[in-house]
């Protein structure tokens, strides 16, 4: 009869693990989402349920991928890995130091893994999701930049100069008048002196 309940507990175990799409891994959370501004309490502590839903005894191990965020099991700050009998289960705590983290907004993941407690042969891993905004105002309004416009400079004339008009007077050139010539005025003299010879001699 043991034998026959026990198979059924199998059984619907791995239906559970089936229906819920894990394996092995079962837990109450799939992300935190913590806003903190400094002078904020600290450390925020968060208690992570985790269920072997497996058929089998497995090891389970938890991790975070930054410095500022301890994980470790309830009450054993430095025991990281659990071993669990099927539907067991036990409370992990998420330790978050965010007055360690620099101002922005951080993405972070704690692993879960399920494994087999004598060979490490990993069953499953999941991830849990940490999104951590520190200093972050959500109701300021980023405005962009509007781009300033270059000014244009405009030179206007100081005066205004009107053309004067040249009149190029054209004043005709005083030539002197043609004298006679060499030859024409000994002509005349000697037509002169030719009538003055004629009537005295």
């Amino acid at each position: 009869m043991d034998s026959l309940f026990a198979k059924f507990i199998v059984f619907f175990s791995m239906l559970l693990g089936i229906a819920t799409s894990s394996l092995y891994i079962g837990t109450d959370i799939s992300e935190i989402n913590l806003d903190f501004k400094t002078g904020d309490n600290y450390p925020i502590k968060y208690e992570y349920h985790v269920k072997n839903i497996g058929p089998e005894k497995a090891r389970f191990d938890i991790s975070s991928d930054a410095p500022w965020i301890f994980v470790y099991k309830k009450y054993e700050p430095v025991r990281i890995a659990v071993e669990m009998l099927p539907n067991e289960m036990i409370d992990f705590v998420i330790e978050v130091h965010a007055e360690q983290a620099p101002d922005g907004v951080h993405n972070k993941t704690v692993t879960i893994k399920a494994a087999n407690p004598l060979s490490s042969e990993n069953y499953e891993t999941i991830e849990l999701d940490i999104n951590i905004n520190k200093n972050i105002d959500k109701t300021e309004i980023s405005l962009e930049a509007t781009p300033t416009p270059t000014p244009t400079v405009i030179a206007s004339p100081l005066s205004t100069v009107e053309p004067t008009p040249m009149f190029i007077s054209k004043t005709p050139t005083l030539t002197p008048m043609d004298e006679p010539s060499t030859g024409a005025r000994r002509s005349i003299w000697y037509w002169f002196w030719d009538l003055v010879r004629g009537r005295l001699f």
